[in-house]
């Protein structure tokens, strides 16, 4: 269903996000807002706008000084609350090279954490 071809495409979650309002056709990435998807066996990134697609999330790191788990905080809390959670980091935003809020949803369908957010600025 998905692959490395989606890192700049889009993708269709209307069925997958079952219960949530989002667009039917929903960009990767576009200016501020982002979506990721990861495999909740083994917390690997099927969809990222960003990061190495495989890598696992459970070792990506905040951009705060001193840095935080940030992957490990999202991946335990999907799992925790897999109707939907968020989380709130510190990560470099990608459209404009600096360090920013990151507000993130997190929700499971299946063996998947679906990933929404947006950055602040």
């Amino acid at each position: 269903m998905f692959d490395k071809e989606y890192k700049t495409g889009t993708v269709d979650f209307s069925e997958l996000w079952s219960g949530l309002e989002v667009s039917n056709q929903l960009n990767i990435a576009t200016g501020n807002e982002y979506v990721f998807v990861f495999k909740i066996d083994d917390g690997t990134f099927i969809v990222h706008p960003v990061l190495e697609l495989g890598t696992d999330i459970r070792n990506a790191e905040s951009d705060d000084d001193p840095p935080i788990p940030a992957g490990q905080i999202i991946y335990d809390e999907a799992k925790a609350n897999p109707s939907g959670k968020w989380t709130n980091y510190s990560f470099t935003n990608p459209s404009t090279g600096n360090i920013s809020l990151k507000h993130t949803y997190t929700r499971v369908s299946e063996n998947y954490g679906f990933a929404c957010g947006y950055n602040e600025e």
